[in-house]
């Protein structure tokens, strides 16, 4: 599961609009980081005791640069400034759980960063983006859409990408689900990447985060 578990990473990559991205429509958040919000972040990223039994804690690998260009929307993020960041990764049997954590200078800013980041306008144009990359390993997107919000924190938001993965043992169905939330100055993005059937038990993992968010 390998190949699943890399293109997991790069849909990640996409959807979180990485400041590694170069469209020059896409200007990201400032960055201006204190020590305080870095141990704060890193104390809401997915931890061993969030999860069942079996899953183990691996690096977090580097995500791979994204060219995020949706014309006609507005993604100029940077009135918005980012104080502390943090990340982890688990994984058991190939699939995959992350967490990425962004504190932000004040709860406007957070609030005004996943309202903007999580508008159907830009879900839509990264649904586009990541079939045009799937497609160029012989994979493909077969659906993207909104779920029920899970009502995690202040704001949420959830959202499944379905794939159709190419492998040398025939196409593999692939389920990519975004669960992200915003609780004080602190927005989390939940990465749930799976082959088969989509990971169970998401609202819970993102309800243990949320009780440590602030």
């Amino acid at each position: 599961m390998r190949r699943t578990t890399a293109i997991g990473l790069l849909l990640i990559a996409a959807l979180l609009v990485s400041a590694s991205a170069q469209a020059s429509r896409f200007r990201p958040e400032q960055e201006r980081l204190r020590p305080v919000d870095v141990a704060l972040a890193k104390r809401m990223t997915v931890r061993a005791s969030d999860l069942a039994s079996g899953w183990l804690r691996r690096p977090s690998a580097e995500s791979p640069d994204a060219k995020l260009d949706c014309p006609g929307v507005d993604l100029d993020f940077s009135r918005f400034t980012i104080t502390g960041t943090a990340r982890s990764r688990f994984e058991q049997s190939g699939a995959a759980i992350e967490s990425f954590v962004e504190v932000y200078k004040s709860r406007a800013d957070a609030t005004g960063d996943f309202r903007k980041g999580s508008r159907p306008v830009v879900l839509a144009c990264v649904a586009r983006l990541l079939d045009k990359e799937a497609r160029r390993n012989g994979s493909r997107v077969v659906a993207a859409r909104s779920l029920a919000d899970p009502r995690v924190g202040d704001q949420s938001m959830a959202y499944r990408v379905a794939l159709s993965v190419a492998t040398n043992r025939g196409a593999v169905p692939v389920y990519v689900d975004f669960l992200g939330f915003r609780r004080g100055r602190t927005v989390v993005l939940l990465a749930f990447t799976a082959g088969g059937a989509p990971i169970t038990h998401q609202r819970q993992v993102a309800s243990a985060v949320a009780a440590r968010a602030r």
